[in-house]
């Protein structure tokens, strides 16, 4: 592994698994599709000024509208996390966001590369299921179906706009293909934040915490980590990728204790540790059920 890709993997783990503690933190002064929405649109301006520095070129109709979708299902899939994150815990949801590495083996299968997943990955996936049915079992934080149905939707969101831009054939560069993503994306989404009626915002009052976190999500979780995870999609294969997820659950754990208050049970304990032993076997399935090798006849 080179350098680059050493620095990126260490982007989208700390970054990303901050992420889910600072979407706590603004979800106190903003509603959560409002939220995603500046996210996305400030992040998107910054790319927009970094490409048009840089020159941009031309895009065919079909190029801009192929990266408003990767757009589309991106952003939701992160707007679904801030609305859950309204009714259970950064760590929680960061656990059930971390099932997203076993979801890119089956998406690809049904959909995409129609690579038929292996055995280690049907187990993984299962192993995984019955981690996320025991955090919605029992605790009155987590037991809202709705919540968690809605976690998997943007998990499902995400996957599919991640696997259409790693499938994706432009050669455009990369910063003009993400202004159109962010920009289009996060304007969808406001627009979604008033179809469906979310709270005002009394804009005199906002908290510095709430302005700091838009910037943070956007800077440093959009910018640069969605940089860094884009890089990844295009140069390592999905699957290591998709690690990010093994470590981010661990570190939104930790900041939401340290940083949040939130309780660290013995069930989350054990659902986490069945995630991220289903994220384990999709990393090193290979290893541990490898394929026979056909024996030769003489």
């Amino acid at each position: 592994m080179n350098i680059r890709i050493i620095l990126s993997f260490a982007v989208i783990y700390i970054i990303w698994g901050s992420t889910f503690t600072a979407i706590k933190w603004g979800l106190d002064a903003f509603p959560p599709f409002l939220l995603s929405g500046m996210r996305f649109v400030l992040a998107g301006m910054v790319f927009f000024l970094i490409a048009k520095g840089k020159g941009i070129k031309e895009m065919t109709g079909k190029e801009i509208r192929r990266e408003m979708l990767v757009g589309f299902f991106l952003t939701l899939g992160n707007a679904g996390v801030c609305w859950a994150e309204q009714y259970i815990s950064s760590g929680i949801a960061a656990l059930i966001v971390g099932a997203i590495p076993v979801m890119f083996i089956l998406f690809n299968w049904l959909g995409f590369e129609k690579k038929a997943p292996t055995v280690s990955a049907l187990i993984a996936f299962a192993i995984g299921l019955t981690g996320i049915t025991l955090i919605s079992l029992g605790d009155a934080e987590a037991s809202n179906w709705k919540v968690i149905v809605a976690l998997m939707l943007a998990n499902c969101s995400w996957v599919t706009g991640s696997l259409i831009l790693r499938t994706s054939t432009s050669k455009a560069p990369y910063f003009p293909r993400a202004s159109i993503q962010t920009l289009s994306g996060g304007m969808f989404i406001i627009l979604m934040s008033n179809v469906v009626g979310e709270r005002a915002v009394n804009w005199g009052s906002v908290p510095l915490s709430g302005i700091l976190s838009v910037a943070y999500l956007a800077l440093a979780g959009t910018i640069l980590a969605y940089t860094c995870y884009s890089y990844l999609l295009r140069n390592v294969r999905t699957e290591l990728t998709s690690t990010y997820a093994l470590v981010n659950p661990m570190l939104a754990i930790l900041f939401g204790v340290v940083w949040l208050n939130e309780p660290f049970t013995l069930k989350v304990a054990i659902a986490g540790g069945l995630i991220l032993m289903s994220v384990v076997m999709v990393i090193y399935g290979d290893k541990l059920f490898p394929k026979p090798v056909p024996v030769k006849n003489k």
